[in-house]
């Protein structure tokens, strides 16, 4: 079923290619990162041209529940005894400046689309989980990040236990599109779907072969969900697969925020207050993994309605919409951005933070496309030597989703 940001993208009807064309840069993938990027761009005067195999904002970016979030999947207190603690502040730095990077967008260009800075709530489901979140408080406030523990009961709905992080965000990507696609073809980006890249060839200029003629650029940026070339990304990345509910939910019942739990795989979900009929709009998610086996589909979304049945137990509310999406997860649990190669740039594997690194990479193409250092650009380098402690560490994590969600529910 259609989701609520297909409501809300306004179909431009670009034209396929038809004819050759030169530019600065070819950006080759029509979502939210390809326009966020192609828009940044623009700006600056260099021209850009936009080649989606379908229409702009479909696929991925349609499928998302939209978290803006300087927290991300793999917590602060993982990263802290993984990597240097000089890293582990750069990927909070990253995650905080995309938030204010999309708001200053926001705001500058006027945009309406129920962009709302909102708490994170993660809360636990057991008492190891609540050490957990004491522990990852301890390290939020070394980095400088407010949090604050609260007990269980705290939280209207089964939980143990919670850690408030303010100053997140959520918003709608289907609005913020459709205003920053129109933006930036007024600064003279060209978009043009239907148009699939069947070849990338020649390094500056760059020659790319479309099922309706040739476009040459300086720079190439590859920002489709999964790239259309493993150079430089090969082994280092995994797809998997994540459900999606809807429900509809009297007004008031549950803060206006972001929340999602620590289990493996974990449990995500938002509140937004909706206009008129006193409904407020729930969209849960859970039951990610790797492996499209028979029968997946239907017990993972058996197992995710379970879920929500027990911890909203006690609650009023009713199912009026489900889908599902793709996720790409890094080896190493670290987003893969920037060149893989001189003139060639790459931006993948977001995990379940699609909207923060999407902006992330935005920004750091417009610094490595202008020729400027950008501090972000060592620990989302997609050619990184993915060092063994970080892999084994995560290849755990992905076996403990495996273990502890697909099987199990295929073996009920």
């Amino acid at each position: 079923m259609p989701t609520p940001w297909d409501k809300s993208l306004s179909k431009k009807n670009f034209p396929p290619l038809r004819k050759d064309a030169a530019v600065d840069v070819a950006i080759v993938g029509g979502g939210i990162t390809g326009i966020l990027s192609a828009y940044m761009l623009a700006k600056k005067g260099i021209t850009v041209a936009v080649l989606e195999a379908s229409s702009l904002g479909a696929g991925a970016t349609m499928l998302t529940t939209a978290f803006i979030t300087q927290v991300l999947d793999t917590s602060f207190s993982q990263w802290e005894k993984l990597v240097k603690p000089a890293e582990v502040r750069m990927i909070a730095e990253s995650g905080a400046a995309a938030i204010d990077a999309l708001e200053e967008i926001i705001k500058k260009e006027k945009i309406n689309c129920d962009f709302m800075r909102a708490p994170v709530f993660e809360y636990a489901n057991d008492i190891e989980q609540v050490k957990a979140l004491n522990e990852e408080m301890k390290v939020m406030k070394k980095l400088g990040i407010e949090a604050e523990l609260h007990a269980a009961g705290d939280l209207p709905f089964k939980n143990v236990g919670s850690l408030e992080v303010p100053n997140q965000a959520k918003f709608d990507p289907g609005k913020f599109l459709s205003a920053i696609i129109a933006s930036a073809a007024a600064q003279g980006a060209m978009f043009f779907e239907n148009t699939e890249v069947k070849e990338i060839s020649g390094d500056g200029p760059i020659v790319l072969t479309t099922d309706g003629g040739i476009v040459t650029a300086q720079d190439v940026i590859i920002a489709t969900y999964h790239p259309i070339t493993d150079e430089g990304t090969q082994f280092k990345k995994g797809m998997y697969h994540t459900y999606v509910e809807e429900l509809a939910m009297p007004a008031g019942q549950l803060q206006e925020a972001l929340y999602w739990d620590l289990n493996s795989p974990y449990h995500y979900f938002r509140v937004d207050r909706v206009d008129g009929g006193g409904k407020d709009r729930i969209i849960f998610g859970g039951e990610d993994h790797k492996w499209r086996l028979e029968g997946a589909d239907a017990k993972s979304r058996e197992a995710l309605r379970g879920y929500i049945e027990g911890t909203f137990s006690g609650l009023d509310y009713e199912f009026t919409n489900q889908w599902d999406g793709p996720i790409v997860e890094s080896s190493d649990g670290l987003a893969l951005v920037g060149a893989i190669k001189s003139h060639y740039y790459v931006a993948t594997a977001f995990s379940g933070n699609g909207m923060t690194y999407a902006m992330i990479a935005a920004i750091m193409f417009e610094d490595l496309i202008a020729g400027r250092k950008n501090r972000w650009t060592k620990i989302y380098d997609p050619t990184r030597s993915l060092a063994s402690k970080k892999t084994a560490t995560k290849a755990r994590d992905y076996s403990e989703e495996l273990m502890g969600g697909l099987l199990k529910n295929l073996l009920k």
